[in-house]
C-alpha cells in the first residue's frame, strides 16, 4: 500500500477512482457502495463528504461519495421520521385561526377531547402533550369558555 497524504480528521484523498460508474445509468442506493472498495481503515467514504473540505475536493472519488453520502442522510432522516411524532419544527399553531376554532366549539357541544383532535390536525403536531397545552392555553386566554367534566361550554 502506498503512503498518502492524510487529513487530520482521518480523511484520505485517493489517487484513482475506486468505482467506475456511469452517471447516465441510475445508482442503487440500497447497496452499500463502501462495500465494494477495499478502504484500508479509511471510515470517510460515503460519511464526510463535504465540498467544502479540501481533502474531498482532491480525493478522485468525490462524485460518488456524494452519492453514497446522500444515500446515508435519506436513510438516517427515514429511520428517524419513521413512527415518530411529527417534530415541532414542523408544527403550525400560529396558523390556527382562533376566531374560527371558537365558531367551531360554538356549532353544539364538544369534548376537550374532540379540541385536542383538531387542534392536532390543524397545527400537523403528533405530539399529544404539545396539543394539549396549546387548547389548555387558547381555553385559559379565552375567558368565555370554560370546562366541566372535559366538556367545553360558553360563560353567559
Amino acid at each position: 500500500m502506498e503512503h498518502r497524504e492524510q487529513a487530520p480528521d482521518g480523511r484520505v484523498p485517493r489517487k484513482k477512482p475506486t468505482h467506475d460508474v456511469d452517471f447516465l445509468v441510475p445508482i442503487n442506493l440500497e447497496k452499500n457502495m463502501a462495500d465494494d472498495i477495499e478502504i484500508h481503515g479509511e471510515s470517510c467514504f460515503g460519511f464526510k463528504w463535504d465540498m467544502k473540505n479540501k481533502w474531498c475536493i482532491m480525493c478522485n472519488d468525490k462524485e460518488v461519495c456524494g452519492v453514497q453520502f446522500h444515500a446515508q442522510v435519506k436513510k438516517l432522516a427515514d429511520e428517524f421520521l419513521e413512527g415518530k411524532p411529527t417534530p415541532l419544527d414542523l408544527t403550525d399553531f400560529e396558523g390556527i385561526n382562533r376566531n374560527t376554532l371558537l365558531i367551531w366549539l360554538k356549532t353544539k357541544p364538544r369534548t376537550f377531547d374532540d379540541m385536542l383532535e383538531m387542534v392536532a390536525e390543524l397545527s400537523n403536531c403528533s405530539d399529544e402533550e404539545t396539543v394539549k397545552f396549546w387548547c389548555k392555553s387558547f381555553l385559559k386566554d379565552n375567558e368565555q369558555l370554560g370546562v366541566k367534566n372535559r366538556v367545553i361550554f360558553f360563560k353567559r
